[in-house]
Parts: C-alpha cells; structure tokens; sequence
C-alpha cells in the first residue's frame, strides 16, 4: 500500500493486524491476567479517541508491549492531552517519519 502511496489502504492494514492480534489471537493479555486489562483499555481508548481516523495497534511482544498509534497531524494535539488525562502524563510520545 505505501509504495503504491495508498496510505488509507495502509492505515486499514493496520487497525486489521490489531484487530487480529486483539480479538482473533488474543494475544494481549496473558493467560490468567484477567485482572490486567491494560492493553485491551489502551487500544479501546485510542480507537475512541482517533475516531475513525488513524490507526491503532499493539506492537511488541510478549503479550503486551506499546501500542502504535497513527494520529492525524492536525488531531494530535487534542489526542496526546485526552490520551493523558486517562493513562498519565508523559505516557504518549509522538514519532515522525520522514523522507
């Protein structure tokens, strides 16, 4: 999709594998952790906050990791402040991939 310069196609892709990893494999919890939520509540709550834009996804493993969130530039701002007031401050670090 990126090398077809097809970024929706890409951002599609995305929220995919993570709704695979998330309600297909069930990869984010480990067994038994029913108590620990924390992956599946990150992930809920970023998808709330992008709205339908974006793109969101657990990375890493280990049934867990971080999750990768694609924010529009322009929504950033508004995503990092609601993002933070719910899972505290300096938790959400914003990378830039460039040319």
């Amino acid at each position: 999709a990126l090398r077809n310069d097809n970024f929706a196609a890409f951002l599609n892709y995305v929220n995919e594998s993570g709704n695979a990893s998330w309600e297909l494999l069930q990869n984010i919890t480990p067994l038994g952790a029913t108590a620990h939520q924390e992956m599946a509540l990150t992930l809920a709550l970023c998808r709330k906050l992008l709205g339908g834009e974006g793109a969101v996804r657990v990375h890493g493993g280990g049934f867990a990791g971080t999750v990768l969130a694609f924010v529009p530039n322009d929504k950033y701002d508004c995503f990092k402040e609601d993002f933070e007031d719910a899972a505290g401050r300096e938790c959400c670090h914003k990378l830039e991939i460039t040319e």
